[in-house]
């Protein structure tokens, strides 16, 4: 077995730990409460530098979500996470087992259905698990599991991931024709699933390992051909998945490939090209964190390519350079070679006595991994395969017995009831009949009664909310210019200047009339049938906009707040009602001090352009709720809210501005963000004057 098969194996794993964060679930699209983004805490606990604690990444996670309740999906992701550290990084097949299994429990218990790309993975790493331990039987049944999730959702993208360790098995059994066939049939089926780096990271091996499995099977053209495609694949998605990490395994992807075309041009008799190639694959995997077995296979070729060229010294170079990384990385099957290749060197050297011990655990490893090798291939893959289809055949029959047998006595059970209601429904139809014309007669009479009843209640529930909605608009509206009177009033009194006094007698006379105009505005509003057409004047708008804002300047001083008001530097006019558009300006400017906070700043502009008067009332409030907007201009409109000092709302304002501004065959309109502000416009057409 080649470094690349042993790469291949772990890959989806070691993928997961290193981009966690693209996996998806069927659960919560969020994260859970008080624990962010899982993936991100993953993608941390995967970065845990190496210590002599090989549980460091364990023991992070597990701080991280201490205490925390997790989703099912985040739960999912961290038992994960788990399997792939325990399995790949600590070799302890129980915890892993613990682990896979809890992970199986948990879709089980949260519907399978759900969460099918959870359940067939967790299949998968259980099967791989077992596969690791030698328990090949167990490991086909979870692989069988996970094939039938992706068989029954049609989800190719988990079918071509049985079919990939399909062919990493029968690669293993030597059957290199129908593994490179399996390969492809890995390839065909991943092919039609979303490409992110994970997808296209597993089709440039599976690539590699058609090459791979065409190299063992004797047919070198073919492999290299793999090989070449393999490596275009690369070069091409490079420039989409281009950060640092993504990177770092590309380099790698390559190394692996180099290594394995170098076999091919050392067969076909090119062992510079060969040589070639191994350098450039040692090269990239003897860097930190890349991958030291796929370099120590490669430093194996090239120190035998060596040694045959007849370089002793420079095979004995590689050699004590490999012995430095297996003592730190254990390596079987190159941990055999380079016992060979010492062996042969000492031998070549006319050492036998130094030459024997490498010769002695040479074989020993051989023999090692050759009784490994046999008892892969000794499970009869296929017989175990149809061994679980028949199980799987056996337990659906079972499964549509029962059914059969569930639907065979509901009918039964249904027709005894409806034998039992027709023998009933019979007994008593000749007594219902006498009664049925009498009954039909009361039931006319009592529905004839409910209607009426029914009608006079909601006309009087109508009036009755239509005389409180009046009532609360009157009080809205007349409680503003009833308190600038009252104000005015009290300065009256004390106020000495008879210029001064006569001026807020002025004041309160215009507000005096403006309330009247509301009273007649709000009847009006009330009874349709009593509108007629309104009256129009040319009218001064910067006088009657100045005087609307100074009568409201009592108001805001309520609030400590200050109205800015901006008029055109010349007098415009146009042809309105002006009691009316003066009443617009005052509800208007009315909202715009009830929503905004204390010494806040109300903006009033009046502006001409494009044939357009245009009045623009600016705050910077509470502003609107989306779900209220299209409705805070209809009459007596629930989209009501309070003020910003607790004033009470009564939703008739905007209503009346929009009658009396389309009535002008003008336009209102608005645009605001919530705790932003809002900005209201009145646009009247210009002519006519």
């Amino acid at each position: 077995m080649t470094g690349t098969i042993k790469y291949a194996f772990v890959l989806t794993q070691l993928l997961f730990l290193l981009f966690l964060c693209g996996c998806s679930t069927n659960d919560d699209k969020g994260s859970s409460p008080g624990v962010g983004d899982i993936s991100v805490l993953l993608n941390k606990a995967a970065d845990q530098p190496a210590t002599e604690a090989k549980t460091r990444q364990i023991h992070f996670i597990d701080s991280a979500i201490a205490g925390k309740q997790l989703t099912v999906s985040d739960r999912l992701k961290v038992y994960e996470f788990k399997a792939g550290i325990y399995t790949n990084q600590l070799g302890d097949h129980k915890k892993a087992t613990i682990v896979t299994d809890s992970m199986i429990d948990l879709v089980e218990a949260n519907g399978t259905e759900r969460y099918k790309a959870e359940y067939a993975l967790a299949h998968y790493n259980k099967g791989d698990i077992l596969f690791n331990q030698k328990k090949y039987n167990e490991a086909y049944s979870h692989y069988y599991q996970a094939r039938l999730v992706g068989k029954t959702s049609l989800d190719s993208c988990t079918l071509g991931e049985y079919s990939f360790r399909l062919a990493l098995i029968l690669y293993r059994q030597s059957r290199f024709i129908e593994a490179a066939e399996q390969f492809r049939t890995a390839l065909n089926e991943s092919g039609t699933c979303k490409l992110d780096f994970i997808r296209y990271f597993r089709l440039q091996q599976v690539l590699n390992n058609i090459g791979l499995s065409f190299y063992k099977a004797g047919e070198p053209d073919s492999a290299l051909q793999y090989y070449q495609r393999a490596l275009d694949y690369i070069a091409e998605k490079r420039v989409v998945f281009n950060d640092h990490e993504r990177q770092y395994l590309n380099d790698i992807a390559n190394a692996v490939i180099y290594g394995n075309m170098a076999d091919i041009y050392r067969v076909k008799g090119d062992t510079a090209r060969a040589k070639q190639l191994l350098r450039q694959s040692i090269h990239i995997n003897t860097r930190k964190g890349h991958d030291a077995q796929d370099a120590q296979f490669s430093q194996v070729k090239l120190a035998e390519l060596l040694f045959q060229e007849g370089y002793v010294d420079s095979t004995s170079t590689l050699l004590q350079q490999l012995r430095r990384g297996l003592d730190t990385m254990r390596n079987l099957r190159a941990e055999m070679d380079w016992n060979r290749l010492a062996w042969k060197y000492h031998e070549k050297r006319n050492d036998p006595s130094a030459a024997y011990p490498y010769l002695m655990r040479f074989t020993q490893l051989r023999d090692t991994l050759e009784r490994e090798s046999e008892l892969i291939k000794s499970a009869d893959l296929s017989q175990q395969i149809r061994i679980l289809e028949n199980q799987y055949e056996i337990q659906a029959l079972q499964k549509d017995n029962e059914l059969k047998n569930v639907y065979l006595w509901l009918v039964i059970l249904t027709a005894i009831a409806g034998i039992a209601i027709i023998f009933f429904v019979f007994r008593n139809l000749k007594r219902s009949r006498k009664n049925v014309t009498l009954l039909q007669s009361l039931n006319a009479q009592v529905n004839e009664q409910k209607m009426q009843l029914q009608h006079a209640l909601a006309s009087v529930e109508d009036k009755s909310r239509q005389q409180e909605r009046i009532m609360r608009a009157v009080a809205h509206d007349l409680r503003g210019p009833v308190a600038t009177i009252s104000m005015l009033c009290d300065l009256i009194l004390n106020e000495k200047d008879e210029t001064a006094r006569a001026e807020m007698v002025n004041f309160i006379r215009t507000s005096c009339n403006n309330s009247l105009a509301l009273i007649a505005e709000i009847l009006e509003a009330a009874d349709q049938s009593k509108r007629k057409e309104m009256e129009k004047e040319p009218t001064n708008m910067n006088v009657l906009v100045r005087n609307a804002i100074d009568l409201l300047q009592i108001k805001a001083s309520e609030k400590s707040q200050t109205i800015d008001l901006r008029l055109p530097g010349s007098d415009l006019y146009l042809n309105v009602n002006p009691e009316k558009i003066q009443r617009v300006i005052s509800n208007l400017v009315t909202n715009a001090i009830k929503f905004s906070p204390k010494k806040a700043t109300i903006r009033v502009k009046l502006e001409s352009e494009n044939k357009l008067t245009r009045l623009i009332v600016e705050d910077d409030g509470i502003g609107i709720p989306d779900d209220i907007k299209p409705r805070v201009f209809d009459m007596f409109t629930e989209a009501k809210r309070k003020g910003t000092s607790g004033e009470l709302p009564y939703g008739l304002g905007l209503s009346i501005c929009k009658q009396i501004v389309e009535a002008h065959n003008g336009s209102i309109y608005f645009d605001s963000v919530r705790n932003e502000g809002t900005r209201f416009f009145v646009e009247l057409p210009q002519g006519g004057v």
